[in-house]
């Protein structure tokens, strides 16, 4: 898989993410960095889209993405890193399902994931229970990213 940034261009990106750094993530207990995930943070680490919305091709939900979470190196004072995230995940079992990794986040708080099982993009609704909370969004990764849009774009009020 390869992502064309110039059609998914990022803004407020954190350095770069060396194999090094992937692999301390793992060995303070984080699952593996699936592939997907691990090209787009070698590419983003941490970033706002420019295209910030996407309408799902599986039934025409529309979904903003905020930022994905660094994997080190914070960008602002508050900035999230994605092994504090995993761990939070981690720590919440009955919550939340393991095969699902996040990677970022709406303006609400509700995270976007990978399904590990699928490598579907997946949304997890925080304010839902179980598997209503999970919201399938786009397969594979590289759909999600290409199919970003801008707010006029999108014709989005919010």
């Amino acid at each position: 898989m390869t992502f064309d940034l110039r059609r998914s261009s990022f803004s407020d990106v954190a350095p770069a993410i060396s194999e090094e750094e992937f692999d301390q993530l793992t060995a303070t207990g984080a699952p593996p960095t699936p592939e997907p995930l691990r090209e787009l943070y070698r590419l983003a680490n941490g970033a706002t889209p420019a295209l910030p919305y996407y309408r799902s091709k599986k039934d025409g939900r529309e979904f903003g993405l905020r930022w994905t979470h660094p994997v080190r190196y914070r960008r602002f004072e508050g900035d999230i890193l994605l092994e504090e995230t995993l761990k939070w995940w981690l720590d919440h079992p009955v919550r939340f399902p393991s095969r699902l990794y996040p990677f970022g986040e709406n303006e609400g708080g509700d995270i976007f994931c990978l399904d590990l099982e699928t490598e579907h993009v997946v949304f997890f609704d925080m304010e839902e229970e179980g598997e209503f909370a999970v919201i399938d969004v786009a397969d594979p990764l590289l759909e999600f990213f290409d199919g970003m849009q801008s707010a006029e774009d999108f014709g989005a009020v919010w």
